[in-house]
């Protein structure tokens, strides 16, 4: 066998088991975010949503968004590639700043941000949303 081929086979089998420990991920992840639907604190994410009028349907797919991009820490800052970055429970990205009032890491900030972009944007201007579509979709349906 030549060299080539044994290089190809051991990329082949390396790309397979990152695919397969990704998929484990998500779908711990997404087993994590179902078990939270049934808790006070999704009750209470969604008392404040709806105090804020944001629709009955927006509310699940935001709980998913800020599950996925935060894991629901407020506090939470990630620097990006281009140099932005994203700030708090929905992680709001830094270009929305000139938008967006006041401290996005305080939620009476960042859930009236969230108003502007959803009605600007839609879900799409967030990367978990793009990359767990489904996965949203879906939690924004189900009913315990």
């Amino acid at each position: 066998m030549k060299i080539f081929d044994k290089i190809s086979i051991l990329l082949i089998c390396f790309f397979i088991c990152v695919n397969s420990y990704a998929d484990n991920m998500n779908a711990h992840r997404t087993e994590k975010l179902f078990e939270s639907y049934q808790s006070k604190h999704y009750k209470d994410f969604h008392q404040v949503l709806s105090k804020m009028n944001f629709r009955e349907e927006e509310i699940p797919i935001l709980y998913c968004i800020s599950f996925l991009e935060s894991n629901f820490d407020n506090r939470s800052f990630n620097w990006n590639s281009n140099g932005s970055f994203d700030i708090g429970l929905f992680q709001i990205n830094s270009i929305w700043k000139k938008k967006c009032k006041g401290n996005l890491f305080e939620l009476e900030n960042s859930i009236p941000c969230v108003r502007k972009i959803l009605t600007l944007q839609g879900f799409k201007a967030w990367f978990a949303y793009r990359e767990h579509k489904e996965v949203c979709d879906a939690f924004g349906t189900v009913k315990f």
